[in-house]
């Protein structure tokens, strides 16, 4: 266990460096079009997360003191040596970075990633300012409510991958309302990229989609989808790797496959969530658990917030016809968001593990349903209808 985190000077470190960044945060919200009230509300409640997620983990242990002592002996907890790489190397190896830079203690690391979830929060805090500065509604309660949601500030304030997926999914619906996104949502996808490989891959397919049919001129018509092949040929081979894959073909992914589900049954409630239809498994992830079926706080909190994002999405359905209408500019990211629910909910295996990844596509969830809540038809030239 971590010794020493609480001591003076560790305190006053983390202090400055939290002093430090929140200028540059500031920058950020100004440059989203939020406003700094809200910006200064996201970094202190944000911190406040952040010293609440420490104390969790200090009492019941968490992958964060994994990395972070990782990073100080210079092996992860799997006995590799730490190199640059992508998805937990890279975690292990940018926390060994700033270790070793600045000699930062437990809490001052945890700031630096406290910083990096911040800035993502703001700017899908700025997302949803645009919405409403653009009509789509008109309360600017709505902007509190969304950037205010506790599992968007709990997860993303702590070392690990959500401070770096928050400010990935930012920066791609920054990118989708943005006349020239080309270089941000490449920042997006690349980040991704780093921390989760195979939703980097949704993501680029996704910025292909919008490139190519999204209304944009014909040069990024033909230079996005270019890049985005570039990208795929980059990131399936190094994602087959870090998986443990020898290729793509259907011997190799059925023994991937038969792999994980012998070791997923083995951990927590993992028995329990293969036992359900693949249906349920998508719906748990998003909305698991319930109020009848939380067993503690932490499971009671995420039960009460469930009940908020049902609402959003219920609200979603009715306003697309069960996402049977919607513009056409919307369609890679209605596509972006069925597809990581998808694919992370036919492998989610864990109720804690889905409270944190949910969170890769909520916020497009959330956007959508802000979207389409005032006149969602009112371009009707511009929709898509799949009806029958």
């Amino acid at each position: 266990m971590l010794h020493g985190v609480f001591d003076i000077y560790e305190l006053i470190v983390a202090g400055i460096v939290w002093i430090f960044l929140f200028a540059p945060v500031l920058l950020v919200g100004r440059a989203c079009h939020l406003s700094r009230a809200t910006t200064i509300f996201v970094y202190l409640w944000h911190t406040l997360c952040s010293f609440l997620m420490i104390s969790i983990v200090l009492n019941i242990g968490g992958d964060e003191i994994a990395y972070y002592e990782g990073a100080i002996s210079g092996i992860t907890f799997s006995g590799k040596y730490i190199d640059i790489g992508v998805g937990t190397m890279f975690i292990y190896w940018i926390t060994h970075a700033v270790i070793d830079f600045f000699d930062f203690g437990f809490i001052s690391t945890f700031m630096i990633f406290n910083f990096i979830g911040s800035v993502g929060v703001v700017v899908f805090g700025g997302v949803i300012s645009d919405l409403q500065r653009s009509g789509y509604f008109y309360d600017r309660a709505w902007i509190w409510a969304c950037v205010a949601l506790p599992g968007l500030s709990i997860w993303t304030t702590s070392i690990g991958k959500d401070a770096f997926s928050i400010l990935a999914i930012g920066l791609f619906l920054k990118g989708s309302m943005s006349p020239r996104s080309l270089p941000m949502l490449g920042l997006a996808v690349f980040l991704m990229f780093l921390v989760r490989p195979h939703i980097g891959i949704p993501m680029a397919l996704s910025m292909a989609i919008m490139t190519s049919k999204g209304g944009r001129t014909a040069v990024s018509g033909v230079i996005g989808p270019a890049v985005v092949a570039v990208i795929l040929l980059v990131m399936l081979p190094i994602l087959t790797q870090r998986l443990g894959l020898v290729d793509l073909s259907n011997d190799s992914l059925t023994d991937y496959v038969s792999r994980q589900g012998g070791s997923v049954l083995n951990r927590d409630d993992g028995a329990f969530w293969y036992s359900q239809p693949l249906p349920v498994r998508w719906m748990m992830t998003a909305f698991y658990p319930t109020i009848l079926s939380a067993s503690g706080f932490m499971e009671f909190g995420v039960a009460l917030e469930n009940i908020v994002l049902m609402g959003f999405f219920g609200f979603l359905l009715w306003r697309t016809r069960f996402m049977t209408r919607f513009q056409r500019e919307d369609l890679h990211l209605v596509l972006l968001m069925l597809g990581i629910w998808i694919m992370l909910g036919s492998l989610m295996y864990n109720s804690g593990l889905a409270a944190r990844q949910k969170w890769m596509f909520m916020p497009i969830m959330l956007y959508l349903a802000l979207k389409y809540s005032n006149s969602a038809n009112r371009r009707e030239q511009a929709a898509i209808s799949f009806k029958c």
